[in-house]
């Protein structure tokens, strides 16, 4: 018999201790699988500028990429917008435009 609060054992599967900050970032192959494409897809979307390093993807030495899900979820719903930092022109004399 189980007691009140405790959950049967499936025979064969396996308890994994996963944080939230584990489930937040993905490798290639997990981030492929979210998005319903190859990982290599991935790597051309990189080498095309699309995927970003430091916005959508992170490297680690000795770990490979680490892509961000919520970003990667942004991008394939469209709601990620390209925002360019604004920076102030100048013109001759000195003085800003804005």
């Amino acid at each position: 018999m189980l007691e009140n609060n405790a959950q049967p054992r499936v025979p064969g599967a396996q308890r994994e201790a996963v944080t939230p900050l584990a489930r937040e970032y993905l490798t290639t192959s997990e981030a492929a699988a979210l998005l319903r494409v190859t990982p290599k897809t991935l790597r051309n979307k990189v080498a095309a500028g699309i995927f970003v390093e430091g916005r959508h993807y992170f490297r680690k030495r000795g770990l490979g990429p680490r892509w961000k899900r919520a970003t990667l979820v942004l991008w394939l719903e469209g709601l990620e917008h390209e925002k360019p930092e604004p920076f102030a022109l100048a013109q001759p004399g000195g003085r800003e435009v804005a």
